[in-house]
């Protein structure tokens, strides 16, 4: 399967770059934004999941088995954007590259990193693109099953989703996004029988009420096939079927103060 995820990279990349070098009608310039931010917890198996686990992210995203540990997480990242154009109009390609590096258990430490590209196709339609790759992300300690002597060993995993989001404005109040989603889930040896090919497909639609009120309603609906379905061997099959709706609102306060609330 790691094959297969360096071959999905290579054409994700490849269809990006040939976007991005379209011939350009005005000087591209970089910029970058640095943040730093600091959390705490009292569960630090499930708090970098979490984190991910928003409906315009990973909602199916691996959690470990709870623990009763506190932490503080230091969060730094760093992102760097493009905004230019091509012959299709204007574009943004961004870079991110974030860490979470936890006080206490530093077992639990790790980087996310995203590579994105926005292509504006006419004024009232865009096309989102966007690769995420989760390195060796420690979930906890779990009973592995491939030797039948139910050792505790480390489980990890490294996550590689390719996400693709086709946004149109029908008019000024309402905004119709189609969504999919396309991962690859690696689990260290002793769980390798885990490993996940999935795929989303679903609609996200944005009615902007009047200039300080817009609402979004959004569904999603996610398979996920993993090797060891079927085998009576492991009797460790984690496929699943995920239903996801999501419903926001934003509340402009302010000129200079605004409020989500989102479920």
């Amino acid at each position: 399967m790691a094959r297969c995820a360096f071959s999905a990279s290579l054409l994700f990349f490849l269809g990006l770059s040939a976007l991005v070098c379209f011939p350009r009608s005005a000087t591209a310039e970089w910029s970058a934004i640095a943040e730093g931010k600091v959390s705490y917890t009292d569960d630090v198996t499930n708090f970098s999941a979490a984190r991910r686990l928003q409906f315009n992210e990973d909602p199916s995203q691996p959690t470990g088995i709870p623990t009763q540990l506190s932490d503080v997480i230091w969060d730094p990242s760093l992102e760097v954007i493009r905004p230019s154009s091509s012959t299709l109009g204007p574009n943004e390609l961004s870079i991110k590259a974030q860490g979470f590096i936890f006080t206490n258990n530093p077992i639990f430490n790790h980087g996310d990193y995203r590579l994105q590209f926005k292509q504006g196709l006419s004024p009232d339609t865009s096309l989102l693109l966007r690769y995420r790759n989760v390195p060796n992300q420690f979930l906890g300690s779990n009973t592995e099953r491939r030797t039948g002597s139910s050792l505790i060993q480390e489980e990890r995993v490294s996550s590689h989703t390719w996400r693709t989001e086709l946004e149109h404005r029908v008019n000024e109040s309402l905004t119709l996004t189609l969504i999919g989603h396309y991962g690859l889930r690696f689990y260290n040896d002793a769980f390798t029988e885990r490993d996940t090919k999935l795929w989303t497909l679903g609609p996200q639609v944005l009615y902007v009420v009047n200039p300080r009120v817009a609402v979004s309603l959004g569904y999603i609906y996610e398979r996920g096939l993993a090797d060891g379905r079927g085998n009576t061997q492991f009797n460790d099959d984690v496929s699943y079927r995920l239903h996801a709706v999501s419903v926001g609102m934003d509340l402009t306060l302010i000129e200079s103060l605004s409020l989500h609330m989102g479920y």
